[in-house]
């Protein structure tokens, strides 16, 4: 792909267009093998130069763990780079890092803040929302927030749904309600909402009576569209044949995409494959290597594997 060499080129030139360019060929895997590994590395050296764009993607990275352990502090520090820069998602992206609490302490007033600023950008979030939130009356307690969140979900905000899904599956400022929660997560996962597909795919694995077939349905979903977490259930359903026929080579597929994202279950999982030879080749260094990476995020099972491969015949 002649686009790919001239990002290289550039990048190596050092200028952060091209090397944000670069990182997002890698991250989406286009002309070139996908390495969310590599995508990181190179979007983080965009970001250290003050490209917006690079630094909104750099904070989905730590915020999701793709190519790099999560960690919503550095999330919402890139975040808030690229905002105060006037990126409208980053905005966006800051104001639901305040709204929930992840990476800095739970602030409704800042919220408010960066997604009036987003709304004035053209953010889809709606004015009227921000409008609630700034308002006297804007919520301060967890009822509220869910009064906030109904009134955007209501209008179709996808991400105010499966927000909404999660406080009905929580009991979180609202009562308890299985068919509430599953409710607005469809919703959402059916205007395309990954996270909201993940949830479903989640909840039909839950009970006394799991569908895992519907369950893999949502998944796929969600892992098409890029959710790590997803692509690891979907390799597990693979590989113990549950909604979908056993298929291991499938199973390794996916478990490698989530992988790669940074999911140390997905890495363990791995690790395991090529130790046992499911699904592809037996191979002791690939084995070791993935187990690695799991147990250096704090996976006690990769722990374990590894103790095992150091000490005893194959698992």
């Amino acid at each position: 792909m002649q686009a790919v060499y001239w990002f290289r080129k550039g990048a190596d030139e050092g200028h952060d267009y091209a090397q944000f360019a670069l990182g997002k060929v890698y991250y989406d895997g286009k002309g070139v093998n996908l390495n969310v590994q590599e995508a990181f590395c190179w979007i983080e050296k965009a970001a250290g130069q003050g490209n917006a764009e690079a630094q909104n993607h750099l904070g989905t990275l730590f915020e999701n763990g793709e190519g790099v352990a999560k960690d919503f502090s550095q999330a919402a520090k890139w975040y808030a780079k690229a905002a105060e820069q006037g990126n409208a998602l980053a905005q966006d992206n800051l104001g639901m890092m305040y709204f929930v609490g992840k990476g800095v302490p739970q602030d409704y007033e800042k919220a408010a803040e960066w997604y009036r600023k987003a709304a004035k950008k053209g953010s889809p979030q709606t004015s009227e929302d921000i409008d609630m939130l700034d308002s006297s009356d804007a919520p301060m307690d967890p009822e509220k927030v869910v009064k906030f969140l109904r009134k955007a979900a209501r209008e179709g905000v996808a991400r105010a749904q499966n927000q909404l899904g999660l406080m009905y599956e929580k009991g979180v400022g609202v009562q308890k309600s299985s068919v509430q929660s599953v409710s607005w997560y469809r919703r959402a996962a059916e205007q395309g909402h990954m996270d909201a597909s993940y949830n479903m795919g989640r909840v039909s694995c839950q009970g006394t009576s799991p569908d895992y077939k519907t369950a893999f349905g949502w998944y796929l979903k969600s892992a098409e569209a890029g959710n790590a977490q997803a692509q690891y259930q979907l390799g597990k359903l693979y590989e113990k044949g549950q909604g979908v026929r056993q298929d291991y080579l499938n199973a390794f597929d996916w478990y490698l995409l989530a992988a790669e994202k940074g999911n140390s279950k997905a890495q363990y999982a791995l690790g395991v494959l090529y130790r046992q030879g499911w699904g592809v080749e037996t191979n002791e260094e690939n084995a070791h290597r993935w187990l690695q990476r799991a147990a250096e995020q704090g996976s006690l099972l990769a722990w374990g594997a590894l103790q095992k491969m150091k000490y005893c015949s194959p698992m």
